[in-house]
């Protein structure tokens, strides 16, 4: 039987997904229908090396092609004056992620044997319209119990924006697509697979292109429905699972402030930045944990708040750049108490980039730490000075 599951449900889906193990710590009544949904919203900060670093505060930096799953408005960041052109960005990197209770519900997880990220994007800027596309994916291995399972997803983001008032405002549209594949290592069957695709709009307000800047998105509520027969007294199921009658992502809203201050320290740039994002509610829906224990949790029954900031300060100029952070992550879970996060990581410019002078090719690290989940990774990219 296949399954189509809708749009940004793919990462969020993916991420939870492989990291959900059986407990006992869900001690609600069994999953007896499929008139339920399936909430697929992540509590801590995913995204790009820098992004995590500076606890997850992004949405008023949106610079570049890896500021894309933060701000679409990132295609309209320009760097400095000059002809249009593409502009290459990537990031190779590794992320290894030691997760008890990655969505903060009271469960343990199953075990990751192998995660690997890798993701390349391009952004072409042409007079006031930037245009750009982000391509993520992500291999990964997990063993529950005897039983090694096969993951394989891939993302494509792209953006379409315009810069107005002389490159002050700047807005954009980002469609997201997502395809998720998982398969039985051992007989190489198809477990379960996804795809969809939705949308996203993000702005970013720079005043006189100076050191301040406003940034703000809206992700619409994603659902998926699965076409299922309600009326049967035989709960529809795969891999004997009782699957729900709609998959489904809350709501998103991300307002933030970021400035820069150019000289502190002796010449040194300084970076702030703030953000605050509301999570909405979801209807009748449960966790992954519930879906793999099946048994009801209920989750997102009331709008959360999670305020966000992170500081980067270039402590040798145009080669090393460090970056603290912090964030709340509040619980979806009725009962469960939200956590603190605690973030960190570095930036080293090592050599001159070919692809574009002027700037250079960095190797960065990041840290994401907090009770019952920390996350470590390090990457390649491009350092713009």
């Amino acid at each position: 039987m296949g399954l189509e599951v809708d749009k940004k449900i793919g990462k969020a889906f993916l991420l939870l997904l492989l990291t959900q193990a059986v407990s006992a710590a869900i001690n609600g009544p069994a999953i007896s229908n499929n008139d339920y949904h399936l909430d697929l919203s992540v509590g801590p900060v995913l995204g790009s090396n820098r992004m995590v670093a500076l606890g997850g505060a992004y949405v008023a930096i949106a610079e570049d092609v890896a500021g894309l799953p933060a701000n679409p408005a990132s295609v309209l960041y320009y760097h400095k004056e000059g002809d249009p052109r593409w502009r290459p960005s990537f990031t190779l990197g590794f992320f290894k992620a030691i997760n008890k209770d990655l969505d903060n519900n009271g469960s343990t997880t199953s075990d990751v044997q192998s995660h690997q990220v890798v993701d390349f994007g391009m952004i072409l800027q042409q007079g006031k319209w930037g245009a750009g596309i982000l391509i993520v994916g992500q291999p990964m291995e997990v063993k529950t119990g005897d039983r090694i399972t096969g993951f394989s997803f891939v993302t494509p983001t792209i953006a379409l924006g315009r810069t107005f008032m002389d490159r002050q405002l700047n807005v954009a549209l980002a469609i997201k697509n997502a395809t998720l594949e998982i398969k039985d290592k051992a007989s190489g069957d198809n477990l379960f697979k996804s795809g969809g695709s939705g949308a996203e709009i993000g702005c970013l307000w720079n005043s006189g292109r100076g050191p301040l800047r406003l940034g703000f998105t809206y992700q619409g509520r994603s659902k998926q429905d699965q076409d299922l027969d309600l009326t049967s007294s035989t709960p529809t199921r795969v891999a004997g699972l009782i699957v729900p009658r709609e998959v489904e992502l809350p709501w998103k809203i991300s307002l933030g402030t970021s400035y820069v201050w150019p000289s502190v320290l002796n010449g040194r740039k300084f970076l702030l930045s703030f953000q605050g994002t509301f999570i909405g509610e979801s209807r009748n829906a449960y966790g992954v944990d519930s879906f793999l224990e099946q048994k009801i949790q209920p989750v997102g029954t009331k709008t959360v708040f999670s305020p966000r900031m992170g500081g980067e300060l270039e402590l040798i100029p145009k080669k090393i750049r460090g970056r603290l952070g912090s964030y709340f992550e509040p619980s979806r879970f009725e009962g469960i108490s939200g956590r603190t996060h605690v973030t960190g990581g570095f930036e080293w410019g090592f050599s001159d980039c070919w692809m574009e002078p002027g700037s250079s090719l960095s190797l960065l690290y990041a840290f994401d730490i907090s009770k019952g989940y920390a996350n470590h990774s390090i990457s390649l990219g491009i350092w713009r000075f």
